[in-house]
């Protein structure tokens, strides 16, 4: 897919710009951030007044101030994704109630996270005019325009009222204030970013994201709305075209690796995807940009994989890519969430930054318990097991535990801690829970047999998502199925928040701005 790139209307642009216009009266839309295209039937005469617009010697008490008209479009192509009208400076009218920079989608085209990459591309413009604080209003009710705002860095000022008497929020952007831009790659439902995010604050921009599941990706956007689109197949990405980053985030696929799966590593192949060779699309990536921090998270058995080979491939690859690698296993139970779930975490820094006084983060919190992440009230009766399936249980159990084998199901008690919760959504019915709060014990689904009297059920998708440290703001957009598998395969947030508070202090050593408040 082409590029997004800023373009000013010309002539040759006047009937896609006709459409534009007629697109917002259709859908009884404002049309915001085109210096009054809405009042000019000739579409010719408000192309000339823009140009004018750019010129203008005009004095700050006027009604017009020097800017700047574009248009959103993709490279090589004709149709306008939206248009932003930025202003050189402010007079006393638009410092009360406008702001530097205006925009609008075009309305079949929202929520696909245009909106975003064109505010960033008009910010490279004002750091281009030497325009360093930028004023934005967005109406009071468009909760989508604010959340674009502030992952553009927006620092809400104050409610106020636009031209038309309605009320507006109003954001300051910052354009001093230096930003740590990230990757995120093999991204999952987002669960590395999230952590980052919450260390780094509103000082860390995500500018390219990877994951080729699409229930995932689902997920993805459904919390992350701001983006502009995910990429797919990591195989096929060309490290040319992904932006520069600081920090690349690389949850690399943990089956070939882990203790319950086949263990064939770096021969693991999976509906074509080569999963355990997937590793040195990051080490490509990387090799290209030469990132400040390249961190990986994988399960435990990584580093006993094959004898240790395994790890040491990685290790070495990233040393010889000009890194200093640090490694440790945490335990998520130690990181104020009730699961003991072990995961190896890999830090590594570039040569040329001082690491030496980065450390992995000690335990902060061994305190949680189930009972901490249970669903406030009565569940639905889907989450019950059937009495059949209870007896079906009972029966695998034995049977294992006649050969001397420890697999089964387990039931937790609130005051215990959850067992991992694993990739593909394994795991259920080992963490399976006695609740006899919900007495209403009609089958909402086909089952076998009756609803077990027992109070015997399996955690909710959001219990899941508490165990993984998610808040409870995180939304939960697909079938339970899917939810399950997703948690499973993610990681567990406060573990990855603390290493990355441990890497800001790094970076911050060598005069990186990266202090800010927590998204949540």
């Amino acid at each position: 897919m082409s590029a997004l790139i800023l373009v000013k209307p010309g002539e040759k642009h006047m009937d896609e710009i006709r459409n534009y216009r007629q697109e917002f009266i259709t859908h009884e839309s404002h049309l915001h951030g085109t210096a009054g295209l809405s009042h000019y039937e000739d579409v010719e005469a408000w192309i000339i007044r823009s140009r004018l617009f750019e010129k203008e010697e005009t004095k700050p008490e006027s009604e017009w101030v020097t800017g700047e008209q574009f248009m959103l479009m993709r490279e090589g192509e004709n149709r306008i994704l939206g248009m932003i009208n930025l202003r050189h400076y402010l007079n006393d009218a638009i410092t009360e109630c406008g702001g530097h920079i205006g925009y609008s989608i075009r309305p079949t085209e929202r929520r696909k996270g245009y909106a975003k990459a064109m505010l960033m591309l008009c910010l490279e413009e004002c750091r281009r005019l030497s325009i360093d604080q930028v004023l934005i209003t967005c109406d009071c009710d468009n909760e989508a325009s604010r959340r674009t705002v502030e992952s553009c860095g927006g620092q809400f000022e104050r409610m106020t009222h636009d031209n038309n008497g309605k009320e507006a929020a109003r954001y300051w952007i910052n354009l001093n204030v230096k930003k740590i831009f990230s990757i995120d790659l093999f991204a999952g439902i987002g669960g590395i970013r999230l952590g980052f995010d919450q260390a780094f604050g509103n000082k860390i921009q995500t500018v390219f994201i990877s994951e080729w599941d699409e229930k995932a990706r689902q997920t993805y956007r459904a919390n992350f709305p701001e983006i502009l689109e995910i990429a797919g197949d990591i195989t096929q990405a060309d490290e040319k075209i992904i932006p520069s980053f600081d920090i690349c985030l690389a949850g690399f696929p943990c089956q070939a690796f882990s203790l319950a799966g086949a263990k064939k590593g770096f021969y693991d192949d999976y509906k074509g995807m080569s999963r355990g060779t997937l590793f040195f699309d990051v080490a490509r990536i990387c090799a290209y940009h030469k990132p400040k921090v390249i961190f990986c998270e994988n399960v435990k058995g990584l580093k006993i994989h094959d004898k240790g080979r395994t790890f040491g491939i990685i290790k070495g690859t990233l040393t010889e890519l000009g890194y200093t690698v640090y490694e440790s296993v945490l335990n998520s139970k130690d990181y104020g969430v009730p699961q003991n779930r072990e995961r190896i975490y890999i830090v590594a820094f570039r040569n040329d930054i001082d690491s030496d006084g980065f450390s992995f983060p000690p335990p902060t919190d061994s305190s949680k318990r189930i009972k901490d992440i249970i669903e406030e009230q009565p569940v639905s009766a889907k989450y019950y097991l059937s009495n059949v399936y209870v007896e079906t249980l009972r029966r695998h159990r034995a049977r294992h535990e006649a050969k001397g084998h420890g697999f089964g199901y387990e039931i937790r008690d609130w005051e215990d801690i959850a067992g991992a919760i694993v990739c593909g959504g394994m795991g259920r019915e080992r963490n399976l829970l006695i609740d006899k709060r919900q007495t209403d014990l009609t089958p909402v689904t086909k089952i076998k047999g009756e609803i077990n009297t027992e109070g015997i059920r399996k955690m909710t998708p959001r219990e899941w998502a508490r165990l993984q440290g998610y808040p409870d703001t995180f939304t939960l957009p697909v079938a339970d199925v899917h939810l399950y598998r997703q948690f499973g395969n993610s990681v567990s947030v406060p573990v990855v928040k603390a290493i990355a508070e441990n890497v800001k202090k790094i970076l911050a050593k060598h005069d990186i701005e990266v202090s800010g408040e927590n998204f949540y």
